[in-house]
């Protein structure tokens, strides 16, 4: 699969600036710009903050102020500041050469398990993951996992496969061709399985199941419930149904034939109980789908209005 892989990278890969070389230089500082932005926002920004800080001793004697105007457009201006304030570090404490080994590319400031990975991978060629959500979401489906990949124990045993596999790889390549393959073939929706270079090994696409994973539930029951509580509509209800309580209970206590009054009432607690027992359910069910499909519909939810989610197996309102 790797040497499929990496083959498949080496003849497709996507063009970018910072895939020049391999200047490790580069590569953090395309890292860190590509953190909540997307490629294409990317490439101008990058291509003027190399022609002004062409390396990290220019950045590190550089004004932030004069950093945070290249940055202007990009936001999380925290990002620059780290930048800057790494930049320094390596300054002083490298002697203005960027660190080769992965737990000091690790300790820098604003640098994570991926970008460390990255950077080791890219840079200097050590069989180091990247694992990021495209990676996340290949190996769910090549493995066929179900397990929830928002949490930290299946992140952590994705790590591990992904740590198997990139041995006595080239590390740079395999690590690129995943967020190649992630970005341009194994996509989060429609994936286009009918280019993947590793589709031969993909147990989800044999098993039907590459439109299904990954399972990607990041909200609890507790906090679904929550929400919940605090819709409008649901707040409008519970007024609603006091408020017509209150007045068939006085209808009742006036009336010597209270009968139809005590239907009425009897039904709308049926209706109470109901809008408490079934939505906070449905909606967990909706948003354990594991293709993440919007279907907050509560007017549906109140009518009684249900289906089946048509991309899943769940039960969903649409």
């Amino acid at each position: 699969m790797q040497e499929k892989l990496i083959r498949w990278y080496q003849d497709n890969h996507r063009d970018f600036p910072w895939r020049e070389n391999d200047d490790p230089y580069r590569i953090w500082i395309s890292e860190i710009m590509l953190q909540q932005t997307t490629t294409e926002a990317v490439i101008p920004y990058f291509e003027r903050f190399m022609k002004v800080f062409p390396d990290v001793i220019a950045l590190g004697k550089a004004p932030l102020d004069d950093v945070y105007k290249l940055w202007e457009g990009l936001g999380y201006y925290r990002r620059a500041k780290h930048l800057h304030e790494t930049a320094l570090l390596i300054k002083e404490k490298y002697d203005g050469h960027f660190p080769r080994d992965y737990q000091d590319i690790l300790s820098l400031k604003g640098i994570g398990q991926y970008t460390a990975g990255a950077i080791s991978s890219i840079a200097f060629h050590q069989c180091v993951p990247a694992v990021d959500g495209n990676v996340l979401r290949i190996i769910s489906r090549l493995y066929l996992l179900d397990d929830n990949i928002a949490l930290n124990k299946t992140q952590k045993k994705i790590y591990q496969i992904v740590e198997k596999l990139i041995q006595h790889q080239d590390a740079s390549s395999f690590n690129q061709g995943l967020m190649d393959l992630g970005a341009m073939i194994c996509r989060p929706l429609h994936p286009r399985c009918q280019l993947c270079p590793i589709q031969d090994d993909c147990q989800a696409y044999q098993h039907h199941q590459q439109d299904v994973l990954p399972v990607n539930i990041k909200k609890s029951l507790a906090d679904l419930q929550s929400s919940f509580l605090n819709y409008p509509l649901f707040q409008i209800s519970i007024h609603f149904f006091f408020l017509i309580q209150f007045v068939f209970q006085h209808i009742a206590s006036i009336c010597i034939n209270s009968a139809l009054s005590i239907l009425v009432l009897l039904i709308l607690e049926i209706y109470f109980i109901y809008l408490m027992a079934i939505i906070p359910v449905m909606l967990y069910l909706c948003n354990s789908c594991p293709r993440k499909i919007p279907v907050y519909n509560i007017t549906r939810f109140v009518t009684g209005n249900l289906g089946t989610c048509h991309r899943c197996c769940h039960q969903a309102a649409y």
